[in-house]
Formats: C-alpha cells, sequence, structure tokens
C-alpha cells in the first residue's frame, strides 16, 4: 500500500498515528511499520512523517530516535495522555521533542484525547520558543472557525485538518490535509481532491 502511495505522488505517508493505533502496539511493531514506510518512499519524492506517541516523554523520544535514525522526513507527537501536562510541562516535553528530532520536522497532534489542548497564544509561544524544525499542527476537530483562528493567528505554521472538514481550510489558504480511507485506497483521486481544493 505505502508503495502504491509513493508511486501515485502522495506527498507524505504518515503513519503510526491515529490510525496505527499507536497505544496498542508493540516497539517491534512500530520499528517494522516506521521501516516499512520509509523504504516505500525511498528513491521517490514522497516524504514519510511518523506518529510518535506513547505514555511517557522516554518513549516517545526512543521513537523519534529511531525515525531519525532510520530517515523519517518528520514525526506527530501527542502529549503523553495518562496525565495532563501541566502549564509547565507543555512546552518543555515540545521542546525535548524538537531536539531529538532535528532536523526532521516536528507536529503536535492536538488532540483533546492527549487532554491538554493548545490553541494560538500557545502555539505562538511555540514559534518564539521552539526550534525552527517545528512546523505545525494537526488537529483532530472538525471545527472550521478554530482553523481559521490558528491558521490567520500563527500563518508561520502548518495546522492541518482532518478530510471531513479538509475544504473550507483548503480553500482559505490550508497547505495540506490527512487523509486516512480515501489517500490509502486511491491515493491519486487523494491528490486530486487536494488540487482541485487548493486552487
Amino acid at each position: 500500500k505505502a508503495q502504491a502511495m509513493a508511486r501515485a505522488g502522495t506527498h507524505t505517508i504518515y503513519t503510526t498515528g491515529t490510525d496505527g493505533e499507536f497505544y496498542a502496539i508493540f516497539r517491534e511493531e512500530f520499528r517494522r511499520m516506521v521501516a516499512i514506510a520509509v523504504e516505500s518512499a525511498r528513491g521517490t519524492a514522497t516524504t514519510v512523517a511518523i506518529g510518535t506517541n506513547a505514555a511517557s516523554t522516554r518513549d516517545v523520544l526512543d521513537q523519534i530516535a529511531y525515525c531519525a535514525e532510520t530517515g523519517a522526513s518528520a514525526v506527530m507527537v501527542a502529549f503523553p495522555f495518562w496525565l495532563e501536562l501541566n502549564e509547565h510541562e507543555w512546552l518543555p516535553f515540545l521542546k525535548d521533542c524538537c531536539h531529538a528530532a532535528a532536523p526532521m520536522g516536528v507536529l503536535h497532534y492536538n488532540t483533546i484525547r492527549a487532554k491538554r489542548v493548545l490553541g494560538p497564544p500557545e502555539y505562538a509561544v511555540c514559534l518564539r520558543e521552539l526550534s525552527a524544525d517545528f512546523v505545525g499542527s494537526k488537529s483532530a476537530a472538525a471545527d472550521f472557525a478554530q482553523w481559521c483562528q490558528l491558521h490567520f493567528e500563527t500563518p508561520e505554521l502548518v495546522h492541518i485538518p482532518m478530510e471531513a472538514s479538509a475544504v473550507p481550510p483548503l480553500m482559505g489558504g490550508g497547505k495540506a490535509f490527512i487523509s486516512p480511507p480515501r489517500g490509502a485506497v486511491h491515493p491519486k483521486l487523494a491528490g486530486s481532491f487536494h488540487g482541485l481544493c487548493a486552487t
């Protein structure tokens, strides 16, 4: 499947995030999935982004290190989800992730399942405090108004909506969307959809 997506010109293959159900896979399974995704895209223009999420910072950093070693282009991190990170913890967590990931790009998976959800003020802090490798966020919320607020208050970052809410953001200047069902089953259709919305 990943090879077919790369041959179809998919911009980025993203795995082991939500659809990868990261909490249910073993370390060896994670590493195998990363290796397959990276190898499938090798020699093509397709990049690979990996969801690096776990219940502890230590395990997230271990996953990031493996992604860097394997040759992934970016990682997408959610906050450790068992206990909510407090106001003094979320930024150091992202700093640790950026430091471990360099020079890969880092995106934040802004999901309510991690309990702490960031808004424009927090992403403005990210722009000031994190390295240039921090490139944006993915939001699981199907809320166009929320996306607009993020997009227009922190335009330096890429804020990625899910496919169900992708059309208005792409028409309004959004740069990407994540397509779990369509992208995997029919990557050329997903690419055409992106192009039509963006023009």
